[in-house]
């Protein structure tokens, strides 16, 4: 199995993505967006961690964020 490299700055919350820009906590609606997205491809903001598809790592990663952004 390859590695799973997340990008993460950590000036940023790449979690908070809904509504687009942000509204400064991950929450509920980040969650949807990734639910909705499920199966995208690269590009779509719902790849937090931009392995290239909107999956359980993506949904992973919003739970693990869960709450005010820094």
């Amino acid at each position: 199995l390859g590695q799973m490299v997340l990008k993460v700055d950590i000036n940023t919350c790449p979690g908070d993505i809904a509504p687009p820009g942000g509204n400064g906590a991950v929450n509920i609606l980040d969650l949807l967006r990734v639910v909705q997205s499920w199966g995208h491809a690269s590009g779509d903001p719902a790849d937090v961690n931009d392995d290239g598809t909107v999956n359980i790592l993506d949904l992973l990663l919003i739970v693990s964020q869960w709450g005010a952004c820094p």
